[in-house]
Formats: C-alpha cells, structure tokens, sequence
C-alpha cells in the first residue's frame, strides 16, 4: 500500500516538473475561490449580526443586498411605491431593506414618525448624505450639511428669507404680483380662441421660479430666457433618469471612468445650476464693488443679505462658514428646493382639477361666494376656505413628489417601534407610503378632496414638506404659493385640458422624483366672472352715485375711471392742467369733486375756505394722504408722506436740527451769502465772456441751492465738474417733466410691476438714483466715523450728524426707536428734493419773469440802491425798507406756483367744506394753482405785474406758495431767505440779459404735475458798465458827475462834494443842495468811510441832547452805527 502511494507521489511530482504553470495557476484559482468563500462567510455572517439589531426584512444577499428582490418586485407590481407597500404587508410597519451593502430602515406608519422624528428629534435630526447628495455640496449646503454648519446656515435663511417677508403679507403681495404678471404676459403671446394655453409644466416653473428667484437675487424669469430654458429642459432629462439606486452609489465611484456615462446624464444638470448661482453672485459682488448697487440696512434680497454676513464676520474677525462658495451652495439648495417642489404640486394639482370638474365646480363656489367675484383670494381666506383647503391637502397627498424620501442618520443605538436600531443606521418616513396607506386613506388612487373635510384627523398624516428638524425651511411660502395661486386661477378661469386630460400617473415610477404627467392647459376667462364684472360695475354704480351725495358737486364720474376721460380732454382743449381745473371750477364753484379713478378727490379753489379748513380745523385736515407715488420710495416713511407719530416726531426733529444749524436765524443768512460769492466767484474763472457770466439758468440755480442745503444736510458742496450731480439733473429734470397727475395716483402694486416697468423706469428711476446717492453719502459718513475720520461735535455737524447721535442716543436709552439708516435715507430724500428742486425752480422762473420785465429790474434797483447805497449787499434786515422787492418775490412765487397739482390730505372725520358734507376718508387739497390764476382775486393773472401787491396789501395773505396749515413747508423760512437774497443781490450786482432768445413766460409741461421752468440761458453783466454805456448815449450838456447816485471805491464822494461846492461858489451851497436832494440826514463818504450828516434842528436835538449818552460817545460808533 506504502509503495503504491510512493509510486503516486512520484509521478505526481514528475508531472508538476514536467508542466509547472498549471500547477500554479489551479492554486491561485483554488486560493481566490477560498478567499471569496470566506469573504461571502464573514459577510454573510456579518450581515446576519447586523440584521439583529435591524427591524425586520427581505433577507439580503451580501454585497447586493435586497436589489435582487427590490427589480423583481418592482417589475412585477409596476412601481417603487407598490414595492415598498408589498415589503411592508410582509414586514410590518417598519421594515429593512439592504441596498447594497448599506441597511435603509424605512418608518409606514405616521404615529411611529412622530414618536421618533418630532419627540426624539434629536436622534434622528442628522441628515445621510450619500455619495449623489454630496456630487456637488461636499457636506456643505443647507439639505445635506449637519451639526453647528447646518444650524447656522438654516439659521441664518429662515431669519433673511422672514425678513424679506417669508409668512408675512408681503409674501402674498410679491406672489400675487407676479401671479398677475405671469397672466398678463402669457395673454400678450399665448392667447388663442379667447383662452390662454400653454404647457403646465414651463408655466409652473416660470411663475414659481420667478418668485423664488426674485427672493434670492432679485430677478425675474422671462419666457424667453433661454438660460432658463436651458436649465429647465437639462433639469427634466436629469430628474426623470434619477433612480432609486443612483442614491447610494459612494462619491469615489461616481467620480470614476466607469460611471462617466451615469454621471453626464445625471448630474451635468446640477452643475449647470451650480455655475448659474455662482455666476450670480459674481455678478453682484462685482456691482457692489463698483458701487452700481448699493446693499441697504439689511440687503434687497438673500445675496445681498449673504454678502453683509460675510463683511460681518470678516470685520469681525470671526472665522466664519460664509463664504461666496457657500453662499453659491446654499443658492443652490434654496432653489431647487424652492422651485422644483412647487412647480411639480401645481402640475400635479391642475392634472388632477382637469380630470376632476366637479372638484372645480365645489371649489369655484366656495371662492364666488366668498369674494362675491370682486376681488382676488387671499392668505386672510384661510379660515373661510374649507374645501379649497382640503383641495391643497389632496393635492399633496396625490403628489407626495418623492417616491424615496431623504434618509436621516441615527446618532446612537435606539428603538422604533419596539425593534432595536444600531448607531449609524440610515432611517427615513417614507412620506409616499404613508400618503397611500389604504387604512388611512381610502382608495388612496382615488382624488377626493372630501375625505378632510369629512375626517378632520387625516390632516396631521399629511407630511408633504418632511416632518422633525429636518423639514422644508420654506413650507410656509411653497403653502402660500399653492393656495394663492390654486385659488386665483381658478377663480380667473375656466380650465381645459388642450387635448386628452392628462392621466393622473407619474412618467417615473421607479425614479427619485415623482414626476408629473406632460400635458397642455386652457385657461379660458370665466363667464360667471365676466357676468359677476358686469353685476360688479352696476353695484359700483349705484355706490358711485351713493358716495356723491356726500361729496361736494363735479363733473359725472364712471365706475373705475372716474373722470379721467373729463379731466383728459378738459387739459387737452385748454392746454395744460391748471387749465382744465379752471374750467371744472367756472363749472362747480369754488369747491369741486374730480374722481381719479376710483378716488375721489376734492379740491378747494378759494382762499377762506382753505383758511378755514386748514389752519382752523387743522388737526381735521392734517393727515398727508400718501398714494402709490408718494410711497414708490417711501413707503409711509419720511417727513412728507408719512403720518402720525412717525411725522409728528421726525418733522420735529428736522425742524429743531435745521434751526440749531442756522434755520431763520442771521448764521443762515451767511451760508446763502457765502455760497452766492462763491458760486459767482466760480463762474468768473469757467463762465466769462465779453465782461459777463454767461450761464444755463436752471443750471446755476441747481448748484447755487443745490449747495445750500446739502451743506446743511451732509456738509458737502456740489461743484461744476460734478458728474454724478450732472447726472442726477438731467435725469431728474426729464422725469419731474414727464410725470403726471394720473402718475400720482397709479397704485403702488401696478407701480413695482413689471407690467408697469416701461413707466415707472422713465418717471421713478432718477428718484431711485437720488435715493441711492442719499444712501451712499449715509455710508460714507458712518465708515467715516467708525474709522475716526470723522469726530462729531455735541450736537453734530450737519443734519446727518445729529441724525446719527439720535440714533446712538435712542440706541442706549433702550427705545424702540423709528431713528434708523434707513428713514435717515428718506428724510434726507425727502429734504433734499423739497429744499433743492423747489427754490431752484422758483428761482429760474425768477429770472425768466425779469428778463422779460426790465421796468421791473430797473425799480428794484432804484429801490435796492437807496436801502444800500450801492455799498454793500442786501440783507434779510433790509425786508421792512424793500416793499417792491417783497412784492417782486410775491409775483414771482404766484407766477411759479411749481405745483400744477398740490399734495392731497385725507380727512380724519366726517365734516363739511363750504356748507357741503364730505366723508372721512376723502381725500382733499387746497389747490394752490387754482388759487393764484383766480381772475377774481388776480386781476390779469397771466401777467407778471408786482405792483398788484402794493396796491392790495390784503393780496399777499391768499398767496400760498409753501401750502397752508399743518403740513405746510417746513423749509419755508430757508427758502424765503434764499428767494430774498438771490433775487435782490442779483439785481444788485448784475443786469440781467437772455443769452440768445428770451424765454417764453410759460411753462414746457403744462401736463405735469409739476410745472417747469423754461428752459433758457441767461448773461450775469455788473451793472455800472452798462450805466456808463448808457450815460455816454445821453444829449451832450448834462454833467456826468450828477448821473453818479453812488460813491466811488476808495473815492467816495469826493468828487460829488467838489463839483457841488464849485457849482454853488462854496462848501456850505454845496451841502444844501446835496441836503434838498437827499433829505434832512444824508450820507456821505470820505473816501471809504461813512459820514452821516445831520441837516435838521429837531433831529439834531433828539439824537445829540436826548440821547447824549449814545451819541456822546465812542462805544456806538464802535458798534458799527
């Protein structure tokens, strides 16, 4: 036996010499077999370990898991959703599935949801982020982050999307607008056979998109943003081809050759997204950097937001998570989260209200019988929309978008539903199953809105935004989002299906994403609406007629329009506002109702009985009405449109800072001085020609009152080379040409429209350029001051100045103050437009007036050289000796009137104007425009004529240039100041010529609400030299030396004293004739000193004996008297 087993040996071994590879290679095979059947033991042996601290499930085969079963089943039952119910009637309730070689754990039943997500939420708050989560954020982002990062970025996009109106009615107003402008700009391009139709999906995802978009970075989409389209299109592919399986795949095998193919198709798309946002970003930093956008207090929009948080924390030197590739990830997650999820409910919702008119029927009179078809439906609704509610809910149920919720991370060892569960595990509620759970909700494929109005229960099952820590950020808005839009579309419109209805099937069972079906939709407009318009005007109608027996008489309004048509064509045929409501006052008396619209305005054309009502019954008629125009800007804010305590408190302010810095008192009379030099002074070196300035009219007053108050303001002064001033002009002048009266009435929804976006551009842009200027010169003072380049006084420099310390003030008292950057912005707004563009105005109107009236020029001039002896300026002390200098200024603010139409108040109580009764709420202006072309009052009015005002002084009281009773001008003192020294210096150093034509007393836009100048150069000439040319024309025999009324420089009037001593044979003649022709006391000046000379026993004895001790002395001469 021994020998047969050697002989076997030995011829073994001759065989392995004789062929050693096969020898090798069998073990080598034989080695790899063992080694995998040990591998597929430990694994096997592992898994099953593993799976006794897992709730139960199909057994799963190592490294494959339970995808075997998972295809199978998926193939035979026809979806992901009937797979996942098939394992939960074997398994129960909570069940296991291994995909791959990674346990899922998934919770069917809501009550153990709850228990786990919401009062253990603490366990199961980490979120599982796969190798696909992770393709692009690398753990970063809001959906897929965890621990501090995550808190503090879903932290920080719950507060800035809350303060740009998230759960707010700002919220309903941004949707609802671009609800409206989506509507209306589909009917321009897609309105066929009386009906709009368009595809449900590229309409949803526009409007939806557009609203998120705008939140995030203040842009809209257009339907013919190919960019979008683009995204849009990729987006499809990517999300219809996305599988269940594509979820677990580890980063560095989908980063691998193998897996490029998956990877284009998949997630070519997410990185098309990605390189938008960061492009969006790059964009707007770079704005910010060149200073074409301004971030105000708290940001327009998310990037805005984002970017302060990022100077924030740098400033700060904290080591900050904000940065510009986060803030392009966060973008990232907020918007696909924000725009797919939506978008894809209402395609569900309209797929399923097509098949389903019944539905729309009970909804359509739920919504008619609650707004009476009159008005739109809003968040308010809420309560009084049971079935629209219900509607919503099934809605989402029947979408439930994700066929595999996101998967959270178990931070320990725990329990569910008394199955243990290992640390680490990946859970999730599976949101598709619970929405179909056939005991919950009966025939689930069925859509019925009923069963949450007959089951109140079933609401709190419904988790279509996730439930615990982890749910949508932004359910509150996508909430808002469907029932808005749900509701108003079907309350606009009849739906049709273009087609076959859709079938209310997903076009991707097995995919990550319940997809939606493709169809086209018809919005047809409603008839019962149209009937309902039509009831709607015969009730508004008979209100029309209704309200107008309480209202003072007009011309017959039409339901909506008013009298615009009236008013339109009465401006047309007489030439300008201020006409037309001439015309209306001939018609209906001093007191008269136009209706702007819907509005009814009334407008007081009488002096007494705007005295009556505005200074004696001022607190009745002190509230400024603040319409969609005043409000472009302000919103409530400011000292102009603002009311209440808000006014009350920041118009007091104003008025206390502007008289601590000079308002009505002798130091402000220096800074308008001071300015006029300098300006002159400036013109000499840029402007002269020939001996004269010459110069662009309004130009020269802009920067003269320009300068004035915005020294006041900010302590700056603007200078000829001044492009952003220049710029600022011209654009301003353009607008304050072109907006109108209707302008002033339009609403502020339709105003920040992009409906409206053609008008409100060309009108309300410059005031936006104004408003960003104010905003930057703000900055510019607080980094000032911050870096201590600029040290406040007490009180301040400037207004700016003492606006900052009354907020640092409020700040440390604790007060809840209204004192913030941004009202700091309006009010300056507010008093640079009213102090600078009002007196500038007047001003050119001031020298159109003059250049046409030289008679005028000439008896100021008499006047203002005997006041001033042709030796100094003319000074606010002056006014009680310039009665026609007074009454000049009076005809050139009558002749100016700026305003062709007044600010509105609105009424506080019911009252009566003029025996007729008015109701609260009305609003009412004094129209000062009316009140300064009465022929009764102003006889030739459209002449310029002073005189008119010495010979009634009674005149001067009906003249309200600043407006009249509590909300008059609250500069008025300044501009006054500024109309007296201007005017009367001017006349007093230069005559005055047109530099080519002389300008048309008439202004350029008759329509506007204001009323502009004309436009026109003028030529400053110092007056003495065209004395001399006009002497040198005289008749020859006249002595030039009595032509002189003044003395020389240096000289004086030594030479006026020789010639009359020489013509009358000595110096005594010499002063009695000098004493005949001035008077008893008389001035004269040796050289450059005054001598007053006293002529006249009485007045002798009253000033040398009865006041001795003045004149007896040193102390009042050194007084300068």
């Amino acid at each position: 036996m021994n020998g047969l087993m050697f002989y076997q040996i030995e011829k073994d071994l001759e065989c392995i010499k004789g062929r050693p590879g096969w020898f090798f290679s069998s073990l080598i095979k034989m080695l790899i077999i063992l080694l995998l059947v040990t591998f597929l033991a430990v694994a096997t042996a592992y898994q099953w370990k593993r799976c006794q601290k897992l709730p139960k499930g199909p057994t799963p085969i190592p490294i494959i898991g339970n995808f075997h079963q998972f295809i199978y089943h998926g193939l035979k039952l026809g979806s992901a959703v009937a797979v996942y119910h098939h394992f939960e009637k074997t398994y129960g309730k909570v069940f296991t599935l291994w995909m791959g070689p990674l346990p899922t754990v998934y919770i069917a039943d809501y009550d153990v949801a709850h228990e786990s997500h919401i009062k253990r939420s603490k366990i199961f708050s980490k979120r599982f982020a796969t190798g696909t989560m992770n393709y692009i954020r690398e753990g970063r982002g809001i959906i897929t982050s965890n621990g501090e990062f995550w808190q503090e970025h879903r932290r920080f996009a719950l507060t800035t999307l809350r303060n740009f109106g998230l759960g707010r009615n700002v919220m309903e107003e941004k949707i609802m607008e671009e609800y409206r402008y989506r509507i209306a700009d589909f009917k321009k391009t897609n309105f066929k056979n009386g009906a709009i139709e368009v595809h449900a999906g590229s309409f949803f995802d526009l409007l939806v998109g557009s609203i998120i978009n705008q939140l995030l970075i203040s842009e809209r989409f257009e339907q013919d943003d190919k960019e979008f389209d683009q995204i849009k299109t990729a987006l499809a592919e990517s999300l219809e081809n996305f599988g269940i399986v594509d979820i677990f795949f580890p980063t560095a095998f989908l980063d691998s050759p193998l897996m490029s193919w998956r990877q284009k198709k998949i997630f070519k798309p997410f990185d098309f997204v990605y390189e938008v946002s960061k492009r969006n970003i790059a964009k707007r930093v770079a704005q910010v950097e060149s200073g074409d956008h301004v971030i105000e207090d708290g940001g327009n929009d998310f990037v805005d937001a984002y970017i302060l948080k990022i100077q924030k924390d740098k400033r700060d030197g904290v080591k900050s998570t904000f940065d510009y590739e986060t803030m392009a990830i966060d973008i990232f997650d907020l918007w696909q989260a924000g725009q797919e999820t939506t978008s894809t409910t209402l395609s569900w919702a309209f797929s399923c209200l097509l098949n389903y008119p019944n539905v729309v029927k009970k909804l359509r009179s739920e919504l008619m019988k609650l707004t009476g078809g009159n008005r739109s439906i809003g968040l308010n609704d809420r309560p009084d929309t049971p079935y629209l509610n219900a509607t919503c809910n099934e809605v989402q149920r029947i979408a439930s978008i994700l066929n595999v919720n996101l998967f959270r991370h178990i931070e320990e060892d725990t329990v569910i539903a008394g199955q243990p569960l290992s640390a680490g595990t990946a859970v999730t509620t599976q949101m598709s199953m619970l929405h179909t759970d056939e005991k919950v909700f009966k025939n689930s494929t069925e859509f019925d809105p009923e069963r949450f109005i007959v089951n109140n229960n079933l609401e709190k099952t419904l988790i279509p935004f996730g439930i615990g820590k982890r749910s949508c950020l932004g359910e509150s808005l996508a909430r808002a989002e469907l029932y808005l839009i749900l509701s108003n579309l079907i309350l606009d419109f009849d739906i049709e299906p273009v087609g076959s209805p859709p079938q209310i099937k997903t076009l991707n069972p097995f995919g990550l994403l319940r997809r939606p079906p493709v169809y086209n939709i018809r919005f047809k407009p409603n008839m019962l609406f149209i009937l309902i318009i039509t009831a709607i005007l015969a009730v508004l109608t008979v209100n029309l007629w209704r309200d107008r027996q309480r209202l003072p008489k007009g011309p017959t309004p039409l339901p909506l329009i008013g009298n615009l048509h009236q008013l339109v064509y009465k401006c047309w045929k007489t030439g300008g506002t201020v006409a037309g409501f001439n015309e209306f006052r001939k018609e209906f008396g001093k007191v008269f109702t136009v209706w702007m619209g819907p509005i009814p305005t009334v407008h007081i054309a009488d002096f007494d009985v705007a005295h009556e009502t505005h200074i004696k019954r001022a607190n009745t008629f002190g509230v400024r009405y603040s319409n969609g125009g005043m409000n472009y800007i302000r919103e409530g804010r400011g000292i102009i449109a603002s009311n209440g305590d808000f006014w009350q408190e920041h118009r007091r302010f104003a008025l206390t800072t502007l008289r601590n810095f000079g308002l009505g008192r002798n130091i402000m009379e220096e800074k308008i001085m001071e300015e006029y030099r300098y300006r002159f002074q400036d013109y000499k070196k840029t402007n002269f020609k020939n001996g004269r300035i010459e110069v662009h009219a309004s130009s020269c007053f802009d920067l003269l009152v320009g300068s004035i108050i915005n020294t006041l303001l900010v302590s700056e002064r603007f200078e000829q080379d001044n492009e952003e001033f220049e710029e600022l002009k011209v654009n301003l002048a353009k607008s304050l040409e072109k907006v109108s009266i209707i302008d002033a009435f339009t609403p502020l929804w339709l105003l920040k429209s992009d409906m409206w976006k053609w008008r409100t551009k060309t009108i309300f842009a410059p005031f936006d350029f104004v408003y960003g200027l104010v905003k930057r010169g703000i900055q510019r003072r607080v980094a000032a001051i911050e870096s201590g380049k600029h040290v406040p006084s007490e009180e301040g420099d400037d207004y700016v100045d003492a606006f900052l310390i009354r907020m640092e003030k409020d700040k440390r008292e604790g007060i809840d103050s209204t004192f913030t950057h941004e009202t700091l912005a309006i009010d300056l707004y507010d008093l640079w437009l009213a102090g600078q563009e009002t007196t500038s105005t007047t001003l050119t109107w001031a020298c159109a007036c003059l250049l046409n009236h030289p008679e005028v020029v000439e008896e100021l001039r008499r006047e203002l050289i005997g006041v001033t002896g042709g030796t100094r300026g003319i000074s606010l002390t002056d006014k009680p000796n310039t009665p026609y200098l007074n009454a000049t200024i009076n005809e050139i603010q009558r002749i100016a009137s700026i305003l062709n139409t007044n600010l509105f108040r609105i009424l506080e109580e019911d009252t009566v104007i003029d025996g007729q009764p008015v109701s609260a709420g009305t609003v009412v202006t004094a129209q000062m425009s009316l009140l300064h072309t009465n022929e009764a009052v102003f006889k030739n009015h459209e002449e310029f004529n002073p005189g008119r005002f010495l010979e009634n002084n009674n005149l001067e009281k009906t003249l309200m240039a600043f407006g009249i009773g509590k909300r008059s001008c609250l500069g008025e003192s300044l501009a006054r100041a500024e109309l007296y020294l201007i005017t009367g210096n001017l006349v007093l150093d230069f005559n005055l010529e047109p530099s080519g034509p002389m300008p048309a007393i008439k202004t350029h836009t008759p329509f506007g609400l204001m009323k502009r100048p004309p436009n026109y150069h003028i030529r400053f000439s110092f007056w003495f030299l065209n004395t001399w040319r006009a002497i040198s024309k005289l008749p020859k025999g006249i002595p030039l030396i009595e032509l002189l009324p003044i003395p020389l420089p240096l000289v004086g009037n030594f030479l006026q004293i020789g010639y009359y001593a020489w013509k009358n044979g000595g110096l005594v003649g010499g002063l009695n004739e000098i004493k005949m022709k001035y008077g008893k006391v008389f001035t004269l000046w040796m050289g450059p000193i005054p001598t007053v000379h006293v002529a006249d026993y009485d007045v002798a004895y009253e000033t040398h004996i009865k006041r001795a001790h003045k004149e007896g002395g040193m102390d009042y001469i050194r007084e300068g008297r």
